[in-house]
């Protein structure tokens, strides 16, 4: 598989879903983060959800892989910026896309900018960031 990106190139997406309340649990346990608002329906809606929502890191870790496997081991990840703008709830799907924005040379290589977003099925935006990747090998042309 060729791994050569330009400018305006679209990273293969990376779709997750549905959460799940069990993988919520898991997620909690793994990162620590163990606010009800994540794992008890009552605690979500007192809040006033509607509903439990899963963590925004468990969306930015599914962007992140979405990093990774684009670039796998021809790529470091230098910086990894993102804003949470949405909330994705149980039973939703996630829709993890990239998009080459730029592509500079520097001092050990070329760096890679890509716009990064993770939408629900419901083409809510649950967050918009970007990312910055040392390309290790020629896969900027």
């Amino acid at each position: 598989m060729s791994l050569a990106y330009q400018i305006g190139d679209s990273l293969p997406r990376l779709e997750r879903g549905p959460i799940q309340a069990d993988m919520l649990t898991r997620y909690a346990q793994i990162s620590g983060d163990f606010n009800p608002i994540h794992l008890d329906e009552k605690a979500a809606n007192a809040a006033g959800l509607n509903g439990v929502i899963a963590h925004g890191m468990l969306s930015m870790a599914y962007a992140g892989s979405m990093l990774t496997q684009a670039f796998g081991d021809a790529g470091e990840l230098v910086d990894f910026t993102v804003r949470f703008r949405g909330m994705v709830h149980l039973g939703d799907l996630v829709t993890c896309e990239g998009t080459v924005t730029n592509i500079v040379a520097s001092d050990d290589g070329k760096i890679a900018t890509i716009a990064v977003s993770v939408k629900t099925n419901h083409q809510d935006i649950a967050i918009k960031g970007t990312a910055n990747v040392r390309l290790k090998e020629d896969v900027a042309r």
